[in-house]
């Protein structure tokens, strides 16, 4: 057992008298660090990053978001309103309708979504914190929009003269293009005049226009009750499990309910 050991030691603290072993030995060790420390350095920077990206999304999303289960749009029945209403843990609940739509203005175009909410919508969130300029106004024919919107077409606020145009296609099945001739547009028009502008980060201040609900409703050809989303502000001292069965109970599984992070899962 003396000898191994004998051994052993004495090559652990020998040095090497093969310069080639020695030269790789010391470009491995050198690459093994510099390999390292660069990945915790990307790492940290990505960790950066994703609370930085997050930040964004606590501004823009509630607590808690119901979305459809299967297609894009779900009913609400007075009944479930008012079972909502009842629900302890909620400081605050409000319905939205959202599409995609084509936005035109001055022979400019734009592919956006426009978003339909009401009143309660700034009361789920602190959207009403990033307007840049104008009012959070949203009257009959009148919205708000980001600032890159603004900026692709050209808009002004409180322009009435010539207002932004939103296209929406009208929903049905069918060819856009029909044999014989047919008077009737495949799309609707809503003239909408710009009363107040956002600005929170690049591609969020190009992808939405807020108006009022009805009105974007009856743009899309929805019921009153039909929606595309509800967002939930709970209280501070809710229990967010429990609130959640709550809501998922009164909707019988027709919607799926996710958290801020859940909604921003590519982050």
């Amino acid at each position: 057992m003396n000898f191994p050991f004998y051994i052993a030691r004495r090559y652990v603290r020998s040095q090497s008298r093969q310069n080639a072993v020695n030269i790789i030995n010391f470009i491995t060790f050198l690459v093994i660090v510099i390999g390292s420390a660069a990945l915790f350095i990307v790492l940290s920077g990505f960790a950066g990053l994703k609370a930085f990206s997050l930040s964004f999304s606590n501004t823009f999303d509630p607590d808690l978001k119901a979305l459809p289960a299967t297609g894009k749009f779900f009913l609400i029945s007075p009944e479930q309103e008012k079972k909502l209403n009842d629900i302890g843990g909620l400081a605050a609940y409000s319905k939205e309708i959202e599409e995609r739509v084509s936005l035109s203005h001055n022979q400019k175009n734009h592919i956006a979504h426009i978003k339909g909410i009401d009143g309660n919508y700034p009361l789920t969130n602190n959207i009403d914190s990033i307007l840049y300029y104008g009012e959070w106004q949203m009257g009959q024919q009148t919205g708000v929009a980001g600032i890159g919107i603004i900026n692709l077409l050209g808009l002004t606020i409180n322009q009435y003269r010539n207002p932004l145009v939103v296209i929406a296609p009208k929903p049905g099945k069918g060819s856009l293009s029909p044999q014989g001739i047919n008077t009737t547009k495949p799309y609707n028009e809503l003239p909408l005049v710009i009363t107040g502008v956002y600005q929170l980060e690049v591609n969020l201040d190009r992808k939405y226009i807020f108006a009022q609900l009805p009105l974007v409703q009856a743009l899309l050809e929805k019921e009153h009750n039909e929606f595309s989303g509800i967002n939930f502000k709970l209280r501070e001292d809710a229990n967010e499990e429990k609130v959640r069965y709550q809501i998922t109970a009164i909707f019988d599984n027709t919607i799926v309910l996710q958290t801020r992070r859940e909604t921003n899962t590519a982050l």
